[in-house]
């Protein structure tokens, strides 16, 4: 007679086992009514804004000169009222900039006034653009462990048939679920630690292509990781 290697018990145990790591493996979306990050205490997130900046770079502006002038722009940067977060960003197509996560509407309006559009016209040869977003929902997965990075933003403009499923996958630092100001498309803009892992993710989850742009994050302005710090102690 032939007996099996495994019994029952140790089948029914490893078939257990494989569920588990599927599970594990699969980020879990994060909820609506999940509860809002501890960081976000005293801030009215239905109110707050998201700007994207985009800045002519100059042609002899690589990128460790733009890294250092993001470096030496830290300390002005950090002194404005009522921005939260930045992530500095090196876009493509010849443009440097920023997104901006902001307490209020108001408070980006008095930073991207009129003299901030003379000033990058005047100094860049060409006009700045300022996009608005306005955020639905705030979720963090991890802290960064340092302001300066390899980091990347997403973009993320879904259509109806593929709506945003953003979850504490690997990699994932922090997401901002957003709608365009001006033409009232949703979408996602999300921190990652590394592209490779973003698009891991992105193409785990069928998100095309099309609907996503990536954009080089080497520094990073994060007041809300302060602010929790300092509740801390």
């Amino acid at each position: 007679m032939t007996h099996s290697l495994f019994s029952l018990e140790t089948v029914a145990s490893m078939l257990l086992a494989g569920v588990l790591l599927v599970n594990l493996a699969s980020p879990r979306p994060a909820q609506a009514n999940d509860a809002l990050p501890p960081e976000t205490n005293g801030i009215d997130v239905p109110q707050a804004i998201i700007t994207i900046t985009e800045v002519k770079t100059p042609w002899y502006a690589l990128r460790f000169l733009l890294k250092s002038g993001f470096e030496k722009s830290l300390p002005e940067y950090t002194a404005i009222k009522g921005l939260l977060q930045k992530n500095y960003a090196i876009h493509d197509g010849g443009k440097f900039g920023g997104f901006y996560f902001w307490e209020t509407k108001a408070q980006a309006e008095a930073w991207f006034n009129a003299k901030w559009f003379e000033r990058v016209e005047k100094i860049y040869g060409a006009p700045g653009k300022v996009s608005y977003f306005t955020v639905q929902d705030y979720r963090s997965f991890a802290q960064e462990s340092d302001i300066k990075g390899n980091y990347w933003t997403v973009i993320h403009r879904s259509t109806a048939k593929s709506a945003q499923t953003l979850s504490n996958a690997q990699g994932l630092f922090r997401y901002h679920a957003v709608t365009d100001a001006q033409t009232g498309q949703r979408g996602t803009i999300s921190l990652w630690r590394s592209k490779e892992e973003a698009e891991r993710y992105f193409a785990q989850v069928n998100i095309p292509s099309n609907e996503l742009t990536y954009t080089d994050t080497p520094l990073l302005i994060n007041h809300l990781l302060t602010t929790t710090a300092q509740a801390k102690q």
